[in-house]
């Protein structure tokens, strides 16, 4: 979710600031439509974005509040590199906000991958060096273990987190992997149209996050079918693998 101040016809920050949040999954546009709804009081608007996606957008004094006393500084990039955005704040949360943080967090900007060489990965995209870090810190007390994705092409020297053992991913479905029924983007040729939770389930039946792509199912928006996948393990309650 992004927050973004209103300029003036001069170019000067002020005014309403406006909650966004953008997305090509109805599924996360209904979720957070709802979600704002029940924050603010009010119900955003829904726009058609780019790309075939949506834009959720409100304009509501007391919510942008809320949220900046949550991280002051919101940007990937900020102004002034004393001021950095945090997630800080969820330490102070219960344990359940945590697990929906986390779970949101990877639904929206995460995937579940099979890299050629069939080692399953749990990914986070992040290019914030202070989020990286933090991120890593907080998934630690879940039992995940993350590593920081380095590249000298990222403007702060990083592209997110990466998760390549198989006891953090199994703690991570443990905790209710992604939010159910959000399918992969389109930026997946393989995978697309396939719910992000379908392909987790077949990582951890496999029992060894192991899986040759040759023996995944094809899919796409139009032939691929869920029924396929209803034996898949049934997600246990929580009880993290040391």
């Amino acid at each position: 979710m992004a927050r973004s101040a209103r300029r003036d016809s001069q170019g000067h920050r002020g005014g309403a600031p406006i909650v966004i949040f953008s997305s090509s999954d109805e599924i996360l546009i209904d979720f957070v439509y709802s979600l704002i709804g029940k924050l603010s009081g009010f119900y955003p608007h829904i726009n058609s974005g780019s790309k075939g996606g949506k834009i959720v957008a409100i304009t509501d004094h007391e919510l942008g509040a809320n949220l900046l006393k949550l991280s002051p500084e919101y940007r990937t990039f900020p102004i002034d590199e004393k001021n950095q955005p945090s997630i800080s704040f969820l330490s102070n949360a219960n344990f359940q906000t945590k697990v929906w943080a986390i779970r949101f967090a990877f639904t929206t900007d995460g995937c579940i991958c099979l890299p050629k060489n069939g080692n399953a990965e749990l990914n986070l995209a992040c290019y914030n060096n202070n989020l990286c870090q933090e991120w890593q810190r907080f998934l630690r007390a879940f039992k995940i273990n993350a590593h920081i994705a380095e590249s000298r092409k990222s403007k702060e020297g990083v592209v997110g987190i990466r998760i390549y053992d198989f006891k953090s991913i199994c703690n991570f479905y443990k905790l209710g992997g992604f939010i159910d029924e959000v399918k992969i983007s389109r930026k997946s040729k393989r995978y697309r149209g396939m719910e992000k939770n379908a392909l987790l389930n077949l990582v951890i039946k496999n029992g060894r996050g192991r899986i040759r792509t040759a023996d995944l199912p094809v899919s796409n928006e139009s032939q691929y079918q869920p029924d396929a996948l209803d034996h898949c393990a049934t997600r246990p309650t929580i009880n993290l693998t040391k």
